[in-house]
């Protein structure tokens, strides 16, 4: 598996992250995060990726195919705060 880590998420957020080694991909609505997230998914260069809550709630089939493809996925909460999204992927209450 690759030691690569990703961030998908707003920019605010992403750019502070590109000092830290983090390969940060800037996105801002769903249909920019899907269309990363598809590329980096079939390059298949990292093993995590990092994408804000808000984004990856609208794409839960995406985030199931890179778990098949062995890429972990991890939500985080925005500037905004948490939706809780995580939280229920942790405790199972989302499949």
């Amino acid at each position: 598996m690759s030691k690569k880590i990703a961030f998908l998420g707003p920019k605010e957020i992403a750019e502070p992250l590109a000092a830290s080694g983090i390969d940060i991909f800037p996105c801002d609505s769903v249909s920019h995060t899907c269309e990363k997230l598809e590329v980096l998914l079939g390059k298949r260069e990292h093993g995590i990726i990092f994408i804000t809550e808000r984004l990856a709630a609208e794409m839960p089939e995406m985030i199931k195919e890179a778990e098949k493809k062995e890429i972990n996925v991890v939500l985080l909460p925005d500037h905004r705060g948490s939706i809780g999204l995580f939280k229920e992927l942790a405790e199972g209450l989302i499949t």
